[in-house]
Order: structure tokens, then C-alpha cells, then sequence
């Protein structure tokens, strides 16, 4: 017989496995080389994004500057409500969105312009300089209502009106934002002044007789509307409270989580005016959003000739950007004064003297010709 002897070799698979490896990896750092340059790319696209945005942004605030100076030179240049050019407003060049960059292919395409809001909006109030508006309607108005809150800080409200400080006066700031939260502003106090007019001639005494003024208090409870009166700026009730918390959205305020401001009324305003004289300022000093809404009834009467809004949009390359802006049309050169109005101090005494026809002669507080012992009296 004759023995087979039979050896069982093993294969060795140590090479493949290499190979199976490698193909992975090779498969891992391709997926790789694409995403990041899906992702540089993808930042390229974002940044490119950014400066056109940023360039359509400034190419829309140039063409709010341009309609700004046409209507500084004429505030009664009217309204603007097509995408062409306007005699009123010569300066405005619409363009495709290449007038001012064609090379880049920047520009403004269209400038709108609104003479007529159903809102004034103010946020540039301080306590030293009062803002006076002449407030026109295009229809009689019987009561008005304010609402105002802080310019960028979260709001802070007071729980009750409370200026008791030593005699009355209001606390001192400190006090004022005791309890407020880290990184939220006190809601500032308002004086408001309203005076109707009727384009008749005014002496001294009229105007004083017919102004009213009240202080709009930033708290949470109390009443939050008051009567006009004929009563030589003495407010039968001196404070109002704002109701503070959350309302119904209004154009122009900031928005914190839902909208929440002040908000206070003055009712029976004298049957058949539709311009008023408005003069306001806060207490403390903190920039303040206002933003003042005249009724018929329940009907919701427009401004016009008071703010003008300015829309327009900007162009850079594909990217639009669109930005709306107001600006007063009274004071058109930029003073918060009215036209052919005096400002001065919040002094006690005032001497004014009327040149040529009386060089020397002064006058008091009161409005009459000073004595020789008036305090106010003196030599220029």
C-alpha cells in the first residue's frame, strides 16, 4: 500500500486586507477634500453675499440721502410714489443698479416717497432740548394717544407713579432703576405739551392759555388717560401712566421677545383742529422712541406735511436690500426747532430786545416791558 501524505497550505490574506484598508482611506480623504471645498466655496459664497449686501445697504442709504437733500432744499417737493425720475426730486438717479458703481454693477433701482404717515415716530429725545413738531392732519383730531419706550435697552416700567423725593421732585436716577434687571434701561419719563392751532395770530397769553401739558409716567398701573383743558399748562391730572407691558405692534419700535411699551391717551382735544404744536422731552435722558397716533372716533386720522417716509431700494450685482427711513418735513434743515422759533435754556428769566425800532427795551417772564426792578432787567 502506498501512504499519500497530504500538506493543507493557508492562505495568507494579509494583503488584501491591506488593499481593502488603503481603498477606504483613499475613499475617506476624497470625501473629505469635497466637503471642505464644498465648505470653502460655501464661505466664499457668504462672504461674497456680505459685501454685496453691505454694498446694496450703502447704495440704498445713498438714495435716501439724495431724496433727503431735495427735500431740504423744498419740503413741500410732495410725494414720489414711481420708480422714475421726478422733477421734484432731481437729484434721485434710478438705475438698473449701476449708476453709482456700473463697473460693479452698484446702485439705488427705485426711491419712494411718502408725505403722508398714519404715525409720527421720533426717537431722538433727550431731557435738555424739547422737541417741537408741527403736528398737521388731514383731518380733524379729538384725541391722541403716545406710546413710547426705550431706543435699544429692554424696558424697565415702574409699578406705580411715585416721584416723591424731598418735596415732590422726581426720584433720583438711581432710584429710578432700582429693581431693574442686568442689562434692561428704566423706561424714561415724557413731558408732552399740546398746543392746537388755528393759523390765526397768537399773543403770548393765548399760547399759554391753550397749551396743555402733562408728564407720561412709565408704570403699570394708574390711569392712562387725561382730558385737555384750556388751563394755561396746568394738566388737571399732571401724571398719566403708560399702562406699560406688552400692545399691539407699532411701526418703528424695537421688539424684545413680543412687542411691549407705554402707552397713554389725551382725550377732547378742541372740536375742529387739525394742526397742533408738540413739543416733548424725557425726565432722565435715556433716548426714547415716541410715536404719536391722532383719532376721529375710532378712525385713525394720517399726518401729512409733519414726516415724510423715504423708501428705497439698493442694488449690487443680484442682491437687494430695501431700508425706509423718516424725516421731518418742519424742520427739513435738520434743527428740531420750528421754523422762525426761538430756543433757549430752561432758565427762569428771559430778556429779549426788538431791534431798530425799540434797541432797549426788555421784557420779562411775563411778557410785559420790564420795570426797574425787574429781575430780569439789565444792560446788555
Amino acid at each position: 500500500m502506498i501512504g499519500i501524505s497530504m500538506k493543507r497550505e493557508k492562505l495568507n490574506q494579509s494583503g488584501f486586507a491591506s488593499l481593502v484598508v488603503g481603498l477606504i482611506l483613499v475613499l475617506v480623504l476624497a470625501l473629505m477634500t469635497v466637503g471642505f471645498s464644498a465648505l470653502v466655496r460655501r464661505e466664499q459664497s457668504n462672504t461674497l453675499n456680505k459685501q454685496l449686501s453691505s454694498q446694496a445697504y450703502y447704495a440704498a442709504e445713498t438714495g435716501i440721502n439724495d431724496a433727503v437733500r431735495d427735500l431740504q432744499l423744498d419740503p413741500h417737493a410732495g410725494a414720489k410714489t414711481q420708480c422714475t425720475k421726478s422733477n421734484s426730486y432731481p437729484d434721485v438717479v434710478e438705475s438698473n443698479g449701476d449708476a453709482l458703481d456700473s463697473s460693479s454693477q452698484v446702485g439705488y433701482t427705485c426711491v419712494l416717497v411718502s408725505v403722508a404717515t398714519n404715525d409720527l415716530l421720533y426717537n431722538t429725545l433727550s431731557n435738555t432740548d424739547w422737541m417741537a413738531v408741527q403736528a398737521t392732519s388731514e383731518n380733524p383730531i379729538d384725541h391722541m394717544t403716545i406710546a413710547w419706550q426705550n431706543y435699544s435697552s429692554p424696558d424697565c416700567y415702574q409699578s406705580s407713579v411715585n416721584t416723591a423725593n424731598g418735596g415732590g421732585n422726581f426720584k433720583p436716577l438711581s432710584s429710578f432703576k432700582s429693581g431693574c434687571a442686568v442689562g434692561a434701561a428704566p423706561t424714561d419719563a415724557v413731558e408732552f405739551s399740546i398746543t392746537p392751532l388755528d393759523g390765526a395770530h397768537y399773543d403770548r397769553a393765548t399760547l399759554l392759555k391753550n397749551t396743555y401739558q402733562v408728564i407720561l409716567y412709565p408704570s403699570t398701573t394708574g390711569s392712562t388717560t387725561t382730558t385737555y383743558s384750556q388751563a394755561g399748562g396746568v394738566a388737571s391730572q399732571p401724571y398719566i401712566s403708560g399702562a406699560c407691558g406688552p400692545h399691539a405692534k407699532i411701526g418703528g419700535f424695537t421688539q424684545d421677545g413680543g412687542i411691549s411699551y407705554c402707552q397713554a391717551t389725551i382725550n377732547s382735544l378742541p372740536a375742529g383742529y387739525n394742526r397742533f404744536l408738540v413739543a416733548m422731552k424725557t425726565v432722565y435722558g435715556t433716548q426714547t422712541n415716541v410715536n404719536i397716533t391722532g383719532f376721529s372716533g375710532t378712525n385713525k386720522i394720517s399726518f401729512t406735511g409733519t414726516q415724510a417716509v423715504i423708501d428705497a431700494t439698493g442694488k449690487a450685482q443680484n442682491v437687494l436690500r430695501r431700508i425706509q427711513v423718516r424725516v421731518p418735513l418742519t424742520a427739513a434743515a435738520g434743527t428740531t426747532n420750528l421754523p422762525n422759533a426761538l430756543s433757549g435754556g430752561d432758565g427762569i428769566c428771559k430778556r429779549m430786545v426788538s431791534s431798530p425800532s425799540s434797541p432797549t427795551t426788555f421784557y420779562n417772564v411775563a411778557g410785559t416791558t420790564a420795570g426797574a426792578g425787574d429781575s430780569c432787567n439789565g444792560a446788555l
